[in-house]
């Protein structure tokens, strides 16, 4: 439904604009979004990781409480999709990667790709508005990234 709301308050999406959009009132979150033809490529990092006492899960000490952890730690998505002139915003999957005992883990094992929502992004003023809606069981139905509408309406600069 969120995509819904979205939709209603959008004007021409995508006009050619590629590069960096943040929210100027939650630090170190934002979005990329890169066009080229008819399609673009976005890249959420946000936050909602478990962080424990300076170390990310999986990787917890047995030692750890829970009161040691909060949802602080980055996180990072991404998404490619299609459009067309017509379009007043974009939709699709967004993904979620994982990696394993960085850097030494890139040798062994990383992480495939894992759906874990539909996004909608729609144009707001200079930026966009982004809303995910849960999709499979790779993340929690309380996770932060499912409880609000993301607005990333400030644009810190544009790519050609």
């Amino acid at each position: 439904m969120k995509w819904l709301i979205l939709l209603l308050l959008s004007s021409t999406l995508m006009a050619g604009e590629s590069g960096l959009y943040f929210d100027p009132e939650r630090n170190g979150e934002g979005i990329s979004v890169h066009r080229s033809g008819d399609t673009v490529v976005t890249f959420l990092f946000t936050y909602g990781a478990l962080f424990c006492d300076g170390v990310i899960e999986p990787t917890v000490s047995p030692s750890l409480t829970p009161e040691d952890c909060d949802l602080s730690g980055q996180r990072y998505f991404f998404a490619t999709d299609d459009i067309d002139e017509f379009d007043t915003a974009v939709s699709g999957a967004l993904f979620i990667t994982s990696g394993r005992n960085y850097p030494d883990g890139i040798i062994d094992e990383v992480g495939e790709a894992q759906a874990v929502g539909v996004y909608t992004l729609v144009r707001k003023g200079d930026g966009f508005l982004m809303a995910v809606d849960r999709f499979g069981s790779v993340l929690t139905e309380d996770d932060p990234l499912f409880e609000r509408i993301f607005d990333f309406s400030t644009r810190l600069f544009i790519a050609d």
